[in-house]
């Protein structure tokens, strides 16, 4: 399970252990596609097998918006 928290990162509950990240100061621009970008890029990377954090901290990476 995870939450999204908009600038202030994301909670990933995975195989029970919690995986934080606090976000990343950017100027936003466009928020649209963010949501999606950020549900793919985790799975994309839990799926092929990333460690959680390093999931995590791609899919909160900032480069959408």
């Amino acid at each position: 399970m995870c939450v999204t928290k908009g600038k202030h990162g994301a909670v990933l509950l995975y195989k029970n252990q919690l995986f934080y990240n606090s976000g990343y100061k950017i100027k936003v621009v466009d928020t649209i596609g963010s949501g999606d970008s950020f549900l793919a890029s985790l799975t994309t990377k839990l799926i092929n097998g990333e460690k959680p954090q390093k999931a995590i901290d791609f899919a909160v990476g900032a480069l959408v918006t």
